[in-house]
């Protein structure tokens, strides 16, 4: 119940109390559309907290998430993953999940990641919208990509 009446944009990040829930898609006057971190078509940058390796979150269901991170970087199964603060739209820090397992990618360079999500996408009563606007490298990709 939330819009452009009150300052939500699109691509703003949603969270809880949990973790990241998503970005706002599509916004009218007085409600948002949110993406769900499960949907295949959002990619967020992600890091292992521990490790600090990057990698990307690639969809899922709503019990597990799917992550892509470089093979051999000592990450491990229990490790917490976090938002990498890379890619324009996420600050850094924001908790994913944990590391529920691990198995090779299709490429030998490439570990797969299933994420236990912190957040129960499920049960979504009460959201955050954090009212930060893409920074400008992202804002400028987008608005010509619109023009294309």
């Amino acid at each position: 119940n939330r819009g452009t009446e009150h300052g939500i944009e699109m691509n703003m990040p949603v969270f809880t109390t949990h973790g990241l829930v998503g970005r706002i898609s599509a916004v009218s006057n007085s409600h948002s559309k949110v993406q769900l971190l499960p949907d295949p078509s959002l990619h967020v940058s992600v890091m292992v907290q521990r490790t600090r390796v990057v990698g990307f979150l690639e969809g899922g269901s709503v019990n597990y998430l799917n992550a892509s991170i470089p093979s051999y970087t000592g990450v491990h199964e229990g490790d917490t993953v976090v938002t990498s603060g890379l890619g324009g739209i996420y600050p850094k820090g924001i908790g994913i999940g944990v590391v529920r397992s691990m198995h090779k990618g299709d490429l030998d360079v490439v570990t797969e990641l299933e994420l236990d999500p912190f957040q129960n996408f499920t049960h979504l009563e009460e959201v955050f919208i954090m009212q930060k606007k893409p920074d400008w490298v992202l804002q400028e990709m987008l608005k010509n990509a619109e023009i294309h």
